[in-house]
């Protein structure tokens, strides 16, 4: 489950997503951006950051978000877990997508 199912297509998380329905959603650049675009992958129903990530991500870490503004992601090798619910639109909101990384490096940074 945790295994990259694509390893063909290490960009595949940076494909740009249009805001078909302004409403909605934001347009995305990427799904989730990492200093240097080192491969990202897709498990068997999340995102994979395959590479530590910026906040302090371990390898393999699964994730995934949710149109209201919800995120979450396991880290295994870490030991750590989270989630923020949002519940706001359009997807994508800066100031969700802010405290989502702040979140996630504060977790990483206790871990220290």
């Amino acid at each position: 489950m945790f295994k990259n199912q694509i390893p063909e297509f290490p960009d595949f998380a940076r494909t740009p997503i249009p805001a078909a329905k302004p409403h909605w959603t934001n347009p995305a650049p990427e799904l989730y951006p990492q200093e240097g675009n080192p491969p990202q992958g897709w498990g068997l129903t999340f995102m994979l950051t395959i590479d530590a990530g910026a906040t302090g991500r371990g390898k393999n870490t699964a994730w995934w978000a949710g149109i209201i503004n919800s995120f979450w992601w396991c880290d295994r090798e870490k030991g750590v877990a989270g989630m923020i619910a949002g519940q706001i639109l359009p997807f994508g909101d800066p100031n969700v997508m802010g405290t989502w990384f702040a979140c996630e490096k504060a977790v990483y940074d206790g871990l220290k």
